[in-house]
């Protein structure tokens, strides 16, 4: 996944922006090993998380949390 767009202004979205980049290579490594309700999981809380505090949710992350959603739809048969 590429990280585009999402630079920090405070010491705050500093804190969050290394959390999101963190929560985006920790849920690549869990779509890795197939475990993609953990990535979904880990990724809508860190989307939760950001839009709470009005900080900008990357294009990136945000689709692939879309994709994840799909997956795990698709999969459960909805």
């Amino acid at each position: 996944m590429i990280w585009i767009g999402l630079t920090p202004r405070s010491n705050a979205s500093t804190y969050f922006y290394q959390a999101a980049r963190t929560a985006v290579i920790i849920a690549n490594e869990e779509q890795i090993n197939g475990n993609y309700r953990n990535a979904h999981d880990l990724l809508f809380s860190m989307v939760q998380e950001l839009k709470q505090r009005n900080i900008h949710v990357p294009f990136e992350m945000f689709e692939n949390l879309t994709l994840l959603h799909s997956y795990i739809l698709a999969k459960v048969g909805y």
